[in-house]
């Protein structure tokens, strides 16, 4: 009887244990699969806002999506209502400041926090003046004796009114008011607020069937640059100045941007063969719009030098590396070339120091080095471009100018001795006495060994936490019948 009694117990106790073990492993698996409610959730917070102005908030709203993407859920806002403003109509919301992108609400598509952007058109002004009634307008019957007098000078003045001079002059009036009339107003809309481009002059009174004037093309800033102008604020329709002609009514075009700038090549014509000039290498892929790299001088023969780079063969408009900038399309420059080089001379100022003979140079050549000149209590620091030593001149590289030119002297001082330094004064590594200070090393700091410690930051789950605690009462659990199986 106690033997089985016994037996009982102990199918207990194990049953109780695979069933602890069980709702272990359970529990792993679910932390495993991510089940914390709504971790699956995805989903974002959309602002609206204004795209000429981004710090205009019109409102916000928050999205979540289920996991499974069909019950998307609005949490807190919602679409705000059409905005207004002055002088503008709204156009929509967009995905983009510029308007490209037209935006409507997927709340599949919401996975992070997003901005959308108030587009606008600018209103279209209208004439207040319509265009005036041609039609004549006739003159009063008036009935009276037909045979007094004042009947037939009424009459003569029916008469006068239909062919008289006032008359015609009139009509003369009326139809340069028609000409008028016909006239309408072109006006330019840089249609990109937020990359701040400049104004446009409108064109006024252009005339119906005219073709219009095209404006100088404005500018806009982080590299943005206009692509033309378009019948329509999404730019899908082109309008062309060498054909397209002015309509019956005021007409407003819109410009396009691109970001990308088109490329193009620029080519270096050293323009005289007879004196075998060094080639140029061409500069390929430069930005339309922006200023080429002036390229190293090339050489030539027979005591020739070239003196600058032009826009055509003949070597009659120079180009302005500095200022100039590449058009719409492939360029050739030309080199322009002369045999007497002016010369120049090179002052050498030593400062106190021993005396330097000056150099007479060719202009945009290099200047020979001197031998160092020499002081007592110094020690030479170089040639310098001021006289304050900050510009120092290289002999390898810095080629003469256009005029005469200084030089100045640099001079350390060296230490324990007595007199002012000319330069910047450096010291060096020695004790009063001259023996050599002994240089202080510092010793390196040891690592100290990370393996093993815990990261700030770590943390355990709370089903890892309940997961260990089940698997060690249920070890504990076993130990202890062990142990009394032991001791009966």
């Amino acid at each position: 009887m106690f033997k089985t009694k016994k037996k009982a117990q102990l199918l207990i106790v194990a049953f109780c244990m695979a069933l602890l073990a069980a709702f272990a492993f359970a529990t792993i698996a679910y932390a495993d699969q991510g089940g914390q409610g709504d971790q699956g959730d995805t989903g974002g917070k959309i602002t609206f806002v204004d795209s000429q102005d981004v710090s205009t908030v019109y409102g916000s709203m928050t999205v979540r999506v289920s996991e499974d993407g069909n019950n998307p859920v609005t949490v807190a806002g919602n679409i705000p209502d059409n905005p207004s403003k002055e002088g503008f109509v709204f156009d929509g919301w967009y995905s983009d400041p510029l308007g490209i992108t037209p935006w409507t609400f997927n709340a599949k598509s919401i996975t992070k926090d997003i901005t959308v952007y108030a587009g606008w058109k600018k209103e279209t002004p209208h004439d207040p003046d319509p265009e005036p009634d041609p039609t004549p307008v006739k003159p009063d019957k008036h009935k009276g004796d037909k045979g007094g007098k004042d009947v037939k000078d009424s009459k003569k003045d029916v008469k006068d009114a239909k062919g008289g001079k006032d008359v015609k002059d009139n009509k003369d009036g009326d139809k340069g008011s028609k000409e008028l009339a016909k006239a309408h107003n072109v006006y330019f809309d840089t249609n990109a607020p937020s990359i701040n481009p400049t104004s446009v002059v409108p064109e006024l009174g252009v005339a119906r069937g005219a073709l219009v004037i095209k404006p100088a093309d404005p500018t806009a800033e982080d590299g943005w640059w206009i692509i033309g102008w378009y019948k329509d604020p999404g730019c899908t329709k082109p309008w062309d100045f060498a054909k397209d002609k002015m309509g019956k009514c005021d007409l407003t075009l819109y410009a396009n941007w691109n970001w990308t700038r088109p490329l193009h090549n620029v080519y270096f014509d050293t323009n005289a063969p007879s004196i075998d000039p060094t080639p140029v290498d061409p500069e390929l892929g430069v930005g339309e719009g922006l200023l080429v790299t002036k390229p190293a001088d090339p050489t030539a023969t027979g005591g020739w030098w070239i003196i600058g780079w032009y826009k055509d063969p003949e070597c009659t408009q120079p180009w302005d590396f500095d200022t100039d900038t590449l058009g719409k399309e492939d360029m050739t420059l030309y080199a322009n070339w002369n045999w007497t080089r002016p010369m120049l001379q090179v002052i050498f100022n030593s400062e106190g120091g021993s005396s330097v003979d000056s150099e007479i140079v060719g202009q945009y050549l290099l200047v020979l080095k001197p031998a160092d000149p020499t002081k007592d209590g110094f020690n030479f620091g170089g040639w310098f471009k001021d006289e304050a030593c900050t510009e120092p001149w290289d002999f390898a590289s810095d080629q003469m100018g256009a005029v005469d030119m200084t030089l100045y002297a640099k001079w350390n001082q060296i230490p324990g001795t007595q007199g002012g330094s000319t330069g910047d004064e450096t010291g060096d590594d020695t004790e009063p006495g001259g023996s050599e200070a002994t240089p202080v090393v510092a010793e390196p700091i040891k690592e100290l060994p990370t393996s093993g410690l815990p990261v700030t930051g770590d943390t355990l789950s709370t089903s890892s936490l309940i997961a260990a605690l089940l698997i060690g009462a249920t070890a504990g659990t076993g130990v202890v019948i062990i142990r009394k199986r032991r001791m009966a």
